[in-house]
């Protein structure tokens, strides 16, 4: 034991301070300390926080901190809550709470405030999302993952179509349709929180060059041969074809590296995230109609969203179109019109999402009805 011991200390030639005594240990610590230097940078911000804090304590200059940590923390909270983030978005909101409550009375909440505050960013991740299913129950089980391919198959799905999960979306529509789709009039939608970020999953239809940091340096450790170009499923597919075609093994192998699922995009119509003359596009233009103005607005779109918003490209791509396959004039002006005068915009951030989880631990049920 005493010699397992040193070894675990290590001697003095592997550490010079292995043979010092507890007390001149403290005395070299407490050296140490006292040279340490702090930069003129570090040292005004040091200072500007110590006067913040100390005119939090007086009135007047107190109330008038307190209404301004009020409103950020409104601010903050009504974004964390609006982006899904349900635990930054409480703290946020106890924040400015305790904010408002120093802005009435002119005591120092501000200060135990902004502590609570500094912490929410930290606070658990969750999506809200939706599952559709045949069945009835209180947890979800990954080894009961496929039960509901027979219905699907019929309409020409497979339960690991993009990774091999749970699948959800934060589109209550979505998820209701799969009930309908598997169950018709009966089966369960389920309301739940999946305790992950955006950002740790890999996006199926988007190029490796344009996944999260996260992903990418999760990917790094893989191994795999990722063709210039692929996209995160074409990823999931090479791991699915080097594990003999196992979808689950492939998800097994992703969430290993530190990535739990998948997402991708729920719906691959851009008029669903985009509007036109400041209206839902789907309101503002009938495609449908066979109007010519219509018509040229949603091939607008199309371009639009097929040069990644960029108007520039999104022009030049459809005068090359219209050279190539003879356009008339009237009908490349009227797409070139709708996209120079800004009548469309789209907002991707808005668009809807999809979601592969391959761990129960990251769901919870919320209710079904």
């Amino acid at each position: 034991m005493d010699r397992l011991t040193q070894a675990m200390r290590g001697t003095p030639q592997d550490d010079p301070t292995a043979d010092m005594s507890p007390i001149d240990m403290l005395k070299l610590r407490q050296a140490l300390a006292a040279q340490q230097t702090v930069s003129p940078e570090q040292r005004a911000a040091n200072l500007a926080t110590t006067g913040w804090d100390a005119l939090s304590v007086i009135p007047g200059p107190a109330n008038a901190i307190a209404a301004k940590d009020a409103w950020d923390g409104g601010g903050a909270a009504i974004d964390a809550f609006g982006e899904g983030r349900l635990g930054a978005g409480t703290l946020n909101a106890a924040a400015a709470g305790l904010s408002g409550l120093g802005a009435a009375t002119g005591l120092p909440f501000g200060r135990l405030a902004r502590a609570v505050a500094k912490d929410a960013p930290h606070m658990a991740y969750a999506i809200p999302a939706w599952h559709g299913s045949p069945h009835d129950f209180d947890k979800f089980d990954l080894s009961k993952v496929g039960t509901g391919e027979k219905e699907m198959t019929r309409y020409g799905r497979h339960f690991a179509d993009r990774g091999w999960g749970h699948y959800f979306s934060d589109d209550r529509d979505v998820g209701d349709s799969y009930r309908r789709m598997m169950a018709g009039n009966g089966g369960k939608l389920y309301s739940v929180e999946l305790d992950v970020e955006p950002k740790n999953l890999l996006h199926w239809d988007r190029p490796i060059t344009e996944q999260s940091p996260e992903v990418r340096k999760a990917l790094e450790g893989l191994g795999a041969d990722i063709p210039d170009g692929a996209t995160g499923g074409d990823l999931f597919k090479t791991l699915e074809r080097a594990a003999g075609g196992d979808p689950q093994a492939a998800s097994r192998r992703l969430s290993d590296a530190g990535i739990p699922g998948t997402q991708y995009y729920a719906h691959n119509d851009p008029a669903e995230y985009s509007t036109f003359q400041g209206r839902p596009f789907e309101k503002g233009v009938d495609a449908s109609s066979g109007n010519p103005g219509d018509l040229q607005a949603k091939t607008a779109l199309n371009f639009l969203d097929a040069a990644g918003g960029d108007v520039n490209k999104a022009m030049q791509n459809a005068v090359a179109t219209a050279d190539r396959v003879g356009w008339p004039d009237d009908v490349l002006n009227g797409v070139l019109n709708h996209l120079a005068s800004g009548d469309i915009a789209m907002n991707p951030a808005t668009r809807a999402h999809n979601y592969t989880i391959s761990s129960d631990d990251l769901i919870k049920i919320l209710g079904k009805e």
